[in-house]
Order: C-alpha cells, then sequence, then structure tokens
C-alpha cells in the first residue's frame, strides 16, 4: 500500500478544520496527516490537538506563508519514506475514495508530477471558479470538448498547464527532481513556480475528471477585484517574479520584457493622473532590481534535479 501524507498548511482556520480533517478520517486508504500551523490565534491548534490526535502538529511560531510552511510538511513527509504528498487546503475537504483514485492513477500514469481532482465549490454545486478558467481549452487541451460534446469516453487524466495547490498529490519522484517550494515568493505565485518547474523537468501535471474534491473559498470574480493596496503589490510582484523564474528563457530576456511593461504602464498611468497604480509600478520595479541576485540564485537552484529549496 502506497505511504501518503496529506499535508495541511493552517492559519486561523478553525471555522473549516473539522470539514478538512475530518474528511481525511473517511478515506478509502490510511493517510498520515501533517498539519504545520502557522501561529494561529483563534484556537486552531489546541482544537487539532484535542479533536485530532492521528495528525502529526508542527507549530510555527511566526507566520512563514504558504510555501515556506508546506515545505516543512514535506520535509518530514520525505524523511519518513513517503511515496506521495497531498497537499490539502486548510479550506478544502475531499471525498472517501479522492486520494485513493489519484494514487491508483498516477500508477497508471507515473509521466505525472502532479494530479488534482475537479475542484467544486463549497456549496457542490459548481466548479470552483478558478478552476472553471484552469480547465479552458488554451489551457487543458479537449476536457472542455469532450466533456459538452461526448464525443467519447472522457479521458482519466488531462493535461493542464496550471491548476492551484489546494488539491495535489505529487509523487516522490516530483519531490525528488523538483523539490519544495521558492521561498523567494512570500505569499503568492509558489505554486505557479512549481508548475513551471515540473514543467521544465519533463514532468507533467495532471487533472482527473472522475475525482472530485471541495474547496470553500470566494466564487466571484469581482471580489478578487478590489484589493488593498498592500495586496495589490504583493500579487503583481509575484507574477512579475513568475515570469523572472521561467526556466525556459534568459533572465536578462524576462528582465527587459519586464522593465519594458512596467515602463509603458508607468506612462498610461502618468497620462491618467492616477497616482496610485504609478506608486505601486515604481514599488515593484524598486523590489525587483533590489532582488535580482536572489533570483538569478532560485533560478539556478531551480534548474538543478533533486530536493531544491529543502533540508533534505
Amino acid at each position: 500500500m502506497s505511504k501518503v501524507f496529506v499535508i495541511i498548511v493552517t492559519y486561523n482556520g478553525l471555522k473549516w478544520i473539522d470539514k478538512c480533517l475530518g474528511s481525511l478520517r473517511d478515506g478509502k486508504i490510511e493517510v498520515q496527516p501533517v498539519v504545520i500551523d502557522n501561529h494561529s490565534t483563534d484556537g486552531t491548534v489546541e482544537h487539532i490537538r484535542i479533536k485530532y490526535p492521528e495528525v502529526h502538529l508542527i507549530e510555527n511560531s511566526e507566520n512563514l506563508g504558504f510555501g515556506k510552511a508546506n515545505n516543512i510538511g514535506l520535509e518530514y513527509a520525505i524523511k519518513n519514506d513517503c511515496d506521495y504528498v497531498f497537499l490539502l487546503n486548510q479550506d478544502a475537504w475531499i471525498e472517501p475514495e479522492t486520494i485513493s483514485n489519484l494514487v491508483e492513477i498516477h500508477k497508471r500514469n507515473p509521466i505525472y508530477g502532479i494530479l488534482s481532482p475537479l475542484h467544486l465549490s463549497g456549496n457542490k454545486e459548481e466548479l470552483d471558479y478558478n478552476f472553471s478558467v484552469y480547465i479552458s481549452a488554451d489551457r487543458c487541451s479537449r476536457f472542455v470538448s469532450d466533456l459538452v460534446l461526448k464525443r467519447e469516453e472522457l479521458k482519466e487524466v488531462y493535461s493542464i498547464n496550471f491548476v492551484n495547490a489546494a488539491l495535489w498529490l505529487i509523487s516522490i519522484e516530483c519531490l525528488e527532481i523538483v523539490g519544495g517550494f521558492d521561498p523567494i515568493f512570500p505569499h503568492y505565485g509558489e505554486d505557479d513556480d512549481y508548475i513551471q518547474r515540473a514543467l521544465y523537468h519533463q514532468l507533467k501535471v495532471g487533472i482527473c475528471p472522475s475525482v472530485i474534491a471541495y474547496h470553500n473559498r470566494l466564487q466571484n470574480a469581482n471580489d478578487f477585484a478590489e484589493l488593498p493596496l498592500e495586496k495589490k503589490i504583493s500579487r503583481d510582484y509575484a507574477r512579475k517574479l513568475i515570469i523572472l523564474k521561467d526556466l525556459s528563457f534568459p533572465l536578462s530576456y524576462k528582465i527587459l520584457s519586464i522593465v519594458k511593461g512596467i515602463s509603458v504602464d508607468l506612462f498610461t498611468n502618468l497620462l491618467k493622473l492616477d497616482f496610485s497604480n504609478i506608486r505601486c509600478d515604481l514599488i515593484i520595479l524598486v523590489k525587483i532590481l533590489k532582488n535580482l541576485r536572489s533570483i538569478n540564485k532560485s533560478r539556478k537552484l531551480s534548474l538543478e534535479k533533486g530536493y531544491s529549496f529543502l533540508t533534505i
């Protein structure tokens, strides 16, 4: 039987944790839940300690963010001889057969480093909004056509160029080649970068239409539109880091592309007298220039096969 570790990063997730951890108890295969808590203050840790004694609980003294916290869990799983890790968001939960079916599909399709189920919304009545974008024809060839037109039986796995890390099955082979999440990403973009690296190292990423799970988060595109200035800067900076970390092109080429794009944005916002966005553009440009050495170092580590960004 495959040895599967389920890694859950928590931060003030008390309102979701019973749904999340409770769904693991009904699974068709035995798993080892590992919770890495990012210094919650809402009683999450105490609740897990009392109600879920089967969980291996790791408490951080500060909020390390998604990537760094997950790396702690990945290291623990690898050192304990995992065959797979399943990344599960604190606001997500699974069906009893979700993990077992993903494992069986991977055994028949070992070229895939990452497999993910269909992501349904928390109300179970529709696809998770962002997931519905990921499976569009330009990102996930033929899936929607096969589903809607019913021209043939659905394949058990479809290649995709991105699916968020709320529900990822990662094989040990993928971990041995790609490693962990790059800590250069503070709060956003870690999963985009990880998939870029997996694809660069000739591993596929796939979704499995016969397998479902649930992600209880905002489902309206407009809910993501109005963000505080600090979050807008963080997300835009992460998007540009993803571009700079693209290993298919030299860093110099990507820097020129980023600087050109920011220059155009600055000129446009200047004409509009949009001083808020001008400030954002300048802050992001300074951050990029300041961190070029670290970005180059991350690229070099990402090019290597092995447990990059992990202390293995």
